[in-house]
């Protein structure tokens, strides 16, 4: 496993997985990383299955995502934090992808990005309810006009992958 890169509150972990990694891989990591004791955090899940990072007493906000290679890890000390990452396909189209889940959004003319235009309108989507402490069968599929917070996105790159990754954080320093 290899800690990929630091984006303030944002941790990414890469291994040889299908799905990302377990949390008892990257958990003394990330603890490490922050300079907590390992014997004093602990992961958990609510009963609607959203993160909840305990590190000493202090309940940390917490999202988590998995894609092919990569697991990402999100905490905030004070707001609502969401994170998605997915795996970029050079050879899949965009067309079919935004014409199904985001009608309102046209593909590049040139469509030589592979998924990723695509890619970047699924992971803020995604982020954003994470954050919201929703999911996708609580939505419409789409961002409000107005949403609260600050969501970012960006490519990430790593051993000749690329992975689109999107962060929402619902606080107003974010």
């Amino acid at each position: 496993m290899v800690l990929v890169s630091r984006n303030d509150s944002v941790l990414f972990f890469t291994g040889m997985t299908e799905r990302g990694l377990a949390p008892e891989l990257w958990l003394p990591h990330l603890a490490k990383e922050q300079g907590w004791l390992l014997a004093a955090c602990d992961l958990k899940k609510t009963v609607t299955g959203q993160p909840q990072l305990k590190v000493e007493e202090r309940l940390l906000h917490c999202s988590i995502s998995h894609a092919i290679g990569l697991t990402v890890v999100a905490f905030h000390p004070e707001y609502a934090i969401g994170v998605d990452a997915e795996l970029i396909d050079e050879n899949r189209s965009d067309a079919e992808l935004l014409a199904t889940y985001f009608p309102h959004v046209k593909p590049s003319p040139k469509g030589k990005e592979g998924n990723d235009l695509f890619l970047t309108h699924w992971t803020k989507t995604e982020a954003y309810l994470k954050a919201q402490g929703i999911g996708f069968s609580q939505s419409d599929m789409s961002l409000p006009n107005n949403p609260s917070g600050k969501t970012i996105s960006w490519v990430e790159e790593h051993d000749n992958n690329r992975w689109r990754i999107s962060q929402t954080c619902l606080g107003p320093s974010s």
